[in-house]
This record gives C-alpha cells, sequence and structure tokens, in this order.
C-alpha cells in the first residue's frame, strides 16, 4: 500500500514500524478460517481495517486496529488496549493525559456492547504520525449514551460541543444515535475531540441540513458525493450513514471540520461498482493512486465480492475536500450478500429508492416553495389517509388467527390504525377546512383529481385478502418502505411550515415520526426478522417481488395524483376541485 501510494522508503518504514507495534502480539498469529472474536471493525470480523486518504496533493495511509487477547473479550480488549496506549507513548511520546479525564467512563459494561477500544494510525508523506483512539458510547449500556458523552465531554472542557451536537445535529429522535467518541493522543489547541452520529433512513437533505451547521460546508457538495456513490438519494435504510464533528479547545462550541461517511458497500451489489462509483468522485490523479492501492491490497476479483470498500468518507479543511476510502483486508473472506438482507428485503429497498426519485419528492423538498403550497396536495391524500386505518382492521387483522406471523401483524396494526386523528388535526392547522356540503365533499373525495389514491387503498386490501401470513408481511413491509419515502420528505416541509408560523404540524410533523420510531424495533425484530428468517422457496420468492412490485406501482399512482394536485392548489387554492365547481363524473 506504501509503495503503491509512492512512499519514500523512511515514510513506509514509519508505517510498519507502527503497524508491528499496534497489532503486537497477536498480529504473529495464524489467522485461521474464522474469526476468534467478532470485531466490529470489517464486516467479516477481521480485526483491522486500512484506510487511504486523499486531497489531490498528499496521500495519507492510515489503519485502525483492535487489540486482541487470547482469547479476545470485550473487557480483555478494554485491558489490552489500554497497555497498547502505554506502549505507544513509550514509542511514540503520545499524550494520554485527555484519555486518563475519561478512561473510567468507558470502561465496558455492558455485553451488549460491540467493542471497547480501538487505535488509529495515520501518515502524510513526509510528515509526522497521527495517532487517536476511539471509545464506545454504549460503555455502560443501551440509552445512556447522551449522559455518558455529555459527561466525558465536560470532563475535557468541551460543554459547547454536547450542545452543538444535541441542538444541531441530533434532531430526529431515536433515528440519530451517538457511535462513536474520539480523541486525538497529542497535546495542545490543536488535538480534536470527534463525535460520530449515526443518522438512521436519512435523505440527502436532512444530511445536508446536518452538515451545513458544521465547519466548511459546501452546498450541495454531500448530495453529489452521495448521489454518485449509491445512484440515489437516500432515505438510505441498508446502513445508516455517519456525519463526524471534530472540535478543539479553541473553539469548544464549534466543530473544527465535518465530515461526512457513506457506508458504500451497503448499496453496490459488487466492489467493481464501487469503484466506477469512486471515479466519479476522484480527480484522475487521486484516481490512480486509489485503484494502485486497491490492487496492492486484493488479488480477487472485484465483481466476485462486496466489502472491499467498506466506507467513503468527504470533508473540507482549510478550503481543500479530502476523501477518504476504509479498506477491508478480508482476512476472512469478501461477503457475497448485502448484511442481513435477503433478497426480498433488497428488492424492497432497491424499489423504495426508485421510489425517491419521483418528480412529487423534488417538490416537496423545494424550499423555494412555501411549505404550505409543498403540502397542498393534503386533501388528496386523504381517501389514503383515512382508508389506511381500514386496512389496518379490516384487511391486515385476524384476532381469531393462532398464528404467530398473523399475531405480530396483529400488533402492528394497532399502532398504525390511529394515524388518521393527526391528519385531521393538520387540515385544521393548514387552513383547508373549508365548509362545505355533503355533494362538494363527495365530490372532493371521489373526483378523478384523486382516483388514483383511492385505488391505492382498494388494491392493497384486495392483495392482503388474497395473501397467506408471509405474504402480508411482504406487503406491509413494502408499503412501510413506500410511506417512509413520502413522509421523510412530508415532515421537512411541515417543519419549515411549523418555523414560519409557530404552528405545530402532527401527520407533516415530528408526533407522527415519533410513532413511526416507537414500532421501528417492532418492524425490525419483528416483520423484518421473519422475511429475512423465511425459507422462500423460488415459486414463494418470486411471488413475494411481483407484490413489493405491485405495491410501488399503486404507490406511483398516488404519487402522480398528489402532485398533479399540490401543482393546481397553488394556482387555485387547496380546496380547487370546488373552486372550478368540478362535480363527481359517473
Amino acid at each position: 500500500m506504501c509503495r503503491a501510494v509512492g512512499f519514500a522508503e523512511a515514510d513506509t518504514r514509519t508505517v510498519l514500524k507502527f503497524f508491528d507495534l499496534l497489532t503486537s502480539p497477536w498480529g504473529q498469529r495464524r489467522i485461521g478460517t474464522e474469526p476468534s472474536w467478532a470485531s466490529d471493525i470489517t464486516d467479516d470480523h477481521s480485526p483491522y481495517e486500512l484506510s487511504l486518504a486523499l486531497d489531490g496533493r498528499t496521500p495519507e495511509v492510515r489503519f485502525l486496529v483492535e487489540a486482541q487477547g487470547q482469547p479476545t473479550t470485550l473487557q480483555s480488549s478494554w485491558v489490552d488496549g489500554l497497555a497498547l496506549c502505554e506502549r505507544l507513548q513509550r514509542a511514540a511520546h503520545i499524550t494520554l493525559e485527555r484519555l486518563e479525564r475519561v478512561r473510567e467512563l468507558f470502561e465496558p459494561r455492558n455485553p451488549e456492547a460491540s467493542f471497547s477500544l480501538w487505535h488509529a494510525f495515520g501518515l502524510k508523506a513526509g510528515g509526522k504520525p497521527d495517532f487517536k483512539v476511539y471509545l464506545n458510547p454504549r460503555a455502560r449500556g443501551d440509552g445512556q449514551e447522551s449522559a455518558l458523552i455529555q459527561e466525558a465531554l465536560g470532563r475535557l472542557g468541551f460543554t459547547g460541543s454536547w450542545r452543538f451536537i444535541t441542538q444541531e445535529v441530533m434532531r430526529r429522535g431515536a433515528k440519530d444515535r451517538l457511535v462513536y467518541f474520539s480523541l486525538d493522543l497529542s497535546a495542545g489547541p490543536a488535538a480534536r475531540v470527534k463525535l460520530y452520529v449515526a443518522h438512521q433512513d436519512a435523505t440527502v437533505e436532512e444530511l445536508e441540513g446536518v452538515l451545513s451547521r458544521g465547519g466548511e460546508y459546501v452546498p450541495g457538495e454531500p448530495r453529489t458525493f452521495c448521489r454518485s456513490l449509491s445512484g440515489g438519494e437516500g432515505p438510505f435504510t441498508a446502513r445508516p450513514p455517519l456525519t463526524c464533528f471534530a472540535f478543539t479547545s479553541d473553539d469548544a462550541g464549534r466543530p473544527f471540520s465535518s465530515t461526512l461517511h457513506f457506508p458504500l458497500r451497503a448499496y453496490v451489489e459488487d466492489d467493481l461498482q464501487s469503484v466506477r462509483a469512486i471515479r466519479h468522485v476522484l480527480a484522475p490523479r487521486d484516481r490512480g493512486l486509489f485503484e494502485q492501492v486497491l490492487a496492492s491490497i486484493t488479488d480477487r476479483p472485484l465483481e466476485a465480492g462486496r466489502g472491499l470498500v467498506q466506507w467513503a468518507s468527504l470533508r473540507h479543511q482549510r478550503g481543500q475536500a479530502r476523501t477518504t476510502f476504509y479498506l477491508a483486508p478480508e482476512a476472512y473472506g469478501a461477503a457475497t450478500t448485502r448484511p442481513h438482507m435477503n433478497r426480498v428485503l433488497e428488492y424492497i429497498e432497491t424499489k423504495k429508492q426508485e421510489l425517491a426519485r419521483l418528480p412529487l419528492f423534488a417538490f416537496v423538498e423545494d424550499r423555494s416553495i412555501d411549505p404550505r403550497h409543498r403540502l397542498g396536495f393534503a386533501p388528496c391524500l386523504a381517501p389514503m389517509t383515512m382508508g389506511f386505518s381500514d386496512l389496518m382492521r379490516f384487511g391486515l387483522r385476524d384476532l381469531s388467527s393462532r398464528d404467530e406471523i398473523q399475531r405480530i401483524l396483529n400488533a402492528h396494526t394497532t399502532v398504525d390504525e390511529q394515524h388518521w386523528e393527526f391528519f385531521m388535526r393538520d387540515v385544521e392547522t393548514l387552513g383547508i377546512n373549508g365548509r362545505v356540503d355533503l355533494v362538494d365533499s363527495l365530490s372532493l373525495l371521489w373526483g378523478d383529481h384523486c382516483a388514483k389514491t383511492r385505488q391505492l387503498i382498494n388494491k392493497l386490501m384486495s392483495m392482503v385478502r388474497e395473501a397467506n401470513p408471509i405474504q402480508r408481511l411482504v406487503i406491509l413491509e413494502a408499503v412501510e418502505a413506500a410511506s417512509d419515502v413520502g413522509f421523510s420528505r412530508f415532515r421537512q416541509a411541515g417543519q419549515e411550515f411549523t418555523a414560519r408560523t409557530g404552528k405545530p404540524l402532527f401527520y407533516f410533523g415530528q408526533p407522527h415520526q415519533d410513532l413511526e420510531d416507537a414500532h421501528e424495533q417492532l418492524m425490525e425484530k419483528g416483520i423484518r426478522a421473519l422475511i429475512a428468517s423465511h425459507a422462500w422457496t423460488p415459486e414463494e420468492e418470486q411471488r413475494a417481488l411481483s407484490l413489493v412490485d405491485e405495491v410501488n406501482t399503486s404507490f406511483v399512482g398516488m404519487a402522480e395524483d398528489l402532485l398533479a394536485y399540490a401543482l393546481r392548489a397553488r394556482e387555485s387554492g387547496p380546496l380547487w376541485p370546488l373552486t372550478l365547481g368540478l362535480k363527481l363524473v359517473r
């Protein structure tokens, strides 16, 4: 890798010296066929990761390691990691003073934590090595992350950093999670504290919003980066993107730099597709260096697996863009399927990305348009919203069944059937609850302008009545995925409406999202787990994929109705079918 980027002999010796030190003594053991410890550094549990940072000028070679014991446990990794810190202090004169201040906070007490302590190294050609450690916000247990990080930042004199993270970065409730806490092992005002936040189901718009609050943000750059790598703009549901904010003591209340980390291997079919995508984000010289490095660390065909390139990150610092690629050594083999996904769930995710590119959502995300107009489709949405409750109660629910899958379906339907109440409140708040007679009401709800929206519920009702329980799960998961595409965007417009008017929205606002977050775990542990674990025959799988197609086709039709209605409402008012004197035509 060092030779591939053109490192001088002295720099190469420095990299090898510290790689040996950070992987000693376990680096001399035989790899074996299976990992003895499920290291979370890489998907195949290799306990180290390589990375290459490119800025158009001087490449940086980096690596990340997890200390290994014999055997390795969460606690032994902590103890061995601290011992490694002491060896590193003697060999490289690093500073452990800040780590000592927070050390006891991060000692692992949560057996479910994925790691306890990692060490990172980096060297630019002709430069001096940098070292840092990564600590786990979940060290004390799930739900304790915020208290732990707040205390750690307070001990380090970075109280302002916590205010920034909570007020500007973690704005979507349970969907934004602290995942890593990092310290530079150096002294002085330039020594960084870094906080990493995972953004589950985030869209590019949401990522742009978060990154715009950090340092040296370039508008539109995160969008281009994500689109180049994934072909879409989210929501990114297969694996969450991360944002990282680095703070220094010079200004603990505002980040020194902000970085977007994109989990590339979760959104490609193989590493050949990864490389082709990466070519779009690199200048020719850096592109050549990257491909030379890739060739130096693997001899397998790129199309034979996925996961060699795990992450890609982008940041600006002092006006200079820097792109970093995180590479798995694949000591235990390459992934041939996306982690934790089967073909049915993969297909749902693919169709979800297709829905995200519909013209309706470009309109809803256009901030140059008044948010009231971007939500002007609300009357046209009424048949789906009100009919969704019937779908839950009379289509999917069967309280008489003793089938285990049906029991999970029943539990889900009780959560979703009351969303229409939020919708009714928003109709009032948006100022579209005009006084109309019964004939006008029927014309508004059953006119041709919302025919495809009505047909959506009719189609779903027909599908679930003919489906067996596992097929119903697929239908429900496809419906939830399609709905999430819309509501993640509708909520943004709703938040802008509230910011302008001071009036809270519920169906198009955070309360609806809070309900969705509350039963996200039910989806993950119940519905998705059953779909993933089901032993699909070829015939069953093909039928499931056909059901997903039918669901998405119906949602595409509704999206066409909603966009046409909203565009007309922008000119003629939200109840335009009545203003124009349209009546039922039968």
